[in-house]
């Protein structure tokens, strides 16, 4: 609903370096777009929220993500699942909680 920049993960209401599926594909060019597609439907899947225990090795190992930040604006922040199998939570404000794995 809002326009892609390169400024969109400072400015927007969700901090996310990633932040729509163009943003997106302006990163991943060579990128099959089928599976462009598929991978940032599970990741918005994901942050919906009440991700499986499944979900979280996806993103931990297939990803390889590091750290999470969620927002009020995610499902995340309300229904958290299981991400904590792979991402305990190490910070949490009103505004934010970043989730990070040990390995």
């Amino acid at each position: 609903q809002e326009s892609t920049n390169v400024f969109f993960s400072l400015y927007a209401q969700r901090n996310t370096p990633i932040a729509d599926l163009i943003f997106s594909k302006c990163y991943s060019e060579f990128f099959p777009q089928e599976k462009l597609e598929a991978l940032y439907s599970k990741v918005v899947a994901i942050f919906a929220g009440d991700p499986s225990a499944k979900d979280a090795d996806y993103l931990a190992d297939e990803l390889q993500v590091r750290a999470l930040l969620v927002t009020p604006h995610d499902g995340l922040w309300e229904a958290p699942g299981k991400i904590g199998s792979r991402f305990p939570m190490k910070e949490e404000t009103a505004d934010f909680r970043v989730y990070w794995r040990e390995k």
